[in-house]
């Protein structure tokens, strides 16, 4: 999985991936294209998500 090959950085490479998806969804909002209580549900989810990816796993209601 990607979250093997990262090794000790798995933690760094997350939170990389979050902060980029979270800055995406912000803009989103700004542009009027997500409204704030989608966004919110999905940044509420983010990190899991990203993370059962990098596991090679299907995070649940994907």
């Amino acid at each position: 999985s990607i979250a093997d090959l990262a090794g000790d950085r798995v933690d760094e490479l997350v939170a990389d991936l979050v902060a980029r998806a979270t800055e995406r969804i912000e803009q989103a909002v700004a542009d009027g294209r997500l409204d704030r209580e989608r966004a919110d549900g999905i940044l509420s989810r983010v990190e899991e998500r990203i993370t059962a990816r990098l596991e090679g796993g299907h995070p649940a209601g994907s």
